[in-house]
């Protein structure tokens, strides 16, 4: 992935506090880390603590809609079709969750229904329609009668986005968006999210091979659901791939938690990870000030400079001596970095304003 692609991606996400995106194998071990990510953020924001239990009910509904309504699986040959998607925004006070999935053109009536039903009905409507799924044993191997979108309605105290684009004759792409508001807070938001922007972004992630983002604070804490998520997309690789993959990913995420601009005790950055025939592309991006950027780029550009058997000695070197560089805050991750990846390691600085500069680094496993 390019320098500039990493840095578009992340100006499209610019207003969100926290951002979300799954493109991989949706199994219940991703479901439960990305609960865990996105509560983990609810947990610093005092605002939002009483949201936790209610986002993380409408965070697996959207996820089980997606094994419930999908057919990817019935075109696997077509790989260029079967990119499911999971996305979870949070923006100001309120969060985005949106899902797109390939749903055969035959179901659709089907599932129109369903939502319009839900979303043409009141509360006390929407209780009797669930009591009489129950009594009269509506529900379906496949579909559920609707009770999921059912409790969504009621739980978010607003009507379901949608839209089908069709993409052949057998099938279309299924989108699907919950707005979950502050309970306390009763205002009309700034600005609403259309379901089109999730198009948009959905596109540019399957474009890229994207398997998974996640752009907000880069603590410690907030690091390990996503090593957990990639752990599980990497199992089925070598053992010295697999190693390699995490190791680097590691490095990368290591980076932005200590080194990324700091504001307000938030280190926020973007990881992006790739995967397409040839391996893995671990991309990152976080903010870093102007005035160390020379310095930063000079270093980079040595270490880039360096042969393997080099990096290797100075490597050695720093382990006895304990330093650098003057002034370098870097440590020995980014010579590891260098030894690791060697010539296919790509990085630029882009301007972002005044005081700061965006520091894109991306990485071919």
């Amino acid at each position: 992935m390019k320098p500039k692609v990493i840095f578009d991606i992340y100006n499209e996400l610019k207003q969100d506090s926290i951002s979300f995106v799954y493109q991989g194998n949706f199994t219940n071990l991703v479901l439960g880390m990305a609960t865990d990510l996105i509560r983990n953020h609810l947990e610093k924001e005092l605002n939002f603590i009483n949201l936790r239990n209610k986002l993380s009910f409408l965070m697996i509904e959207s996820f089980q809609n997606i094994v419930r309504y999908a057919d990817s699986h019935r075109f696997a040959e077509a790989e260029d079709l079967t990119h499911e998607i999971f996305l979870t925004r949070n923006i100001g006070d309120t969060f985005y969750i949106i899902t797109s999935n390939l749903i055969e053109n035959k179901k659709i009536g089907y599932v129109k229904e369903k939502l319009f039903e839900v979303n043409n009905l009141d509360e006390e409507g929407l209780k009797q329609l669930y009591i009489q799924i129950l009594k009269n044993r509506e529900i379906s191997e496949k579909g559920g009668a609707g009770l999921g979108f059912i409790e969504m309605v009621r739980k978010t105290k607003g009507k379901l986005e949608f839209d089908f684009v069709p993409v052949n004759d057998e099938v279309s792409f299924f989108y699907f968006q919950i707005i979950l508001k502050l309970a306390e807070n009763t205002e009309k938001p700034d600005f609403k999210l259309d379901i089109k922007e999730a198009k948009k972004l959905h596109k540019i992630f399957s474009s890229e091979d994207v398997l998974l983002v996640h752009k907000g604070d880069f603590s410690q804490e907030a690091i390990k659901p996503v090593l957990v998520m990639v752990e599980d997309n990497i199992k089925k690789d070598n053992l010295q791939n697999k190693r390699k993959v995490f190791h680097m990913l590691v490095e990368t995420l290591q980076n932005i938690s200590k080194h990324a601009y700091c504001n307000n005790e938030h280190r926020e950055g973007i990881l992006i990870l790739c995967k397409n025939k040839t391996g893995y592309i671990v991309n990152t991006g976080n903010l870093i000030e102007k005035s160390k950027v020379k310095q930063f780029k000079d270093y980079l550009e040595e270490l880039q400079n360096l042969s393997k058997e080099e990096l290797d000695e100075y490597y050695k070197k720093v382990l006895r001596e304990g330093s650098i560089h003057d002034n370098i805050e870097h440590g020995l991750g980014f010579i590891d970095i260098m030894r690791e990846c060697h010539k296919n390691v790509t990085f630029n600085f882009i301007k972002y304003n005044n005081n700061l500069e965006y520091f894109a680094l991306s990485l071919q496993l």
